[in-house]
């Protein structure tokens, strides 16, 4: 049975406190300081993680305008390039006129000489189917001097029809 002794009693207080002591020095303390130690180290974790996190977010900021400053040199470049494509485009279409007006004012001064040219050609002709008909109508007497001035004569008509012809 249960019997309470003042010895007993006191003993058993005596071994509480003693296992009081002994589990705060060697148990509750070390424990204390862990716990102490794991709060510190955590707290340390986490300013830290905030200062990376700041840290992110100030290169964050700095990277976004990096590519804003990017972005606005390359539309800065694209629309020089664009400008310099224009004006080199207007300037090759102009001297694409320019060697357009060129030709036609080549191709209308050959077309008048090569008009010219064949002008004088039927003229020749003409003078000399009129210097053959002009001998078999006049026979076989005809001199070198008669033949030129047929031949003359006919070229200053011919010359007064074809200047009124051609306008």
């Amino acid at each position: 049975m249960l019997t309470l002794e003042a010895s007993n009693i006191i003993f058993t207080i005596i071994n509480v406190l003693v296992l009081y002591f002994l589990m705060r020095k060697f148990l509750i303390g070390p424990v204390r300081n862990i716990m102490e130690q794991r709060k510190n180290m955590i707290e340390e974790t986490i300013n830290d993680a905030n200062a990376q996190k700041a840290e992110a977010k100030a290169l964050l900021e700095k990277y976004e305008e990096q590519i804003k400053r990017a972005e606005d040199e390359a539309q800065l470049i694209v629309a020089t390039a664009r400008e310099k494509g224009n004006a080199e485009y207007e300037e090759r279409v102009r001297n694409a006129d320019k060697d357009a007006r060129r030709l036609q004012d080549e191709a209308r001064v050959r077309i008048k000489a090569e008009e010219e040219q064949a002008r004088r050609e039927m003229k020749t002709q003409v003078a000399s189917i009129a210097m053959a008909a002009a001998v078999k109508v006049m026979g076989e007497n005809n001199t070198a001097i008669q033949d030129e001035k047929v031949y003359r004569d006919f070229l200053e008509e011919m010359g007064d029809n074809s200047e009124t012809a051609a306008y």
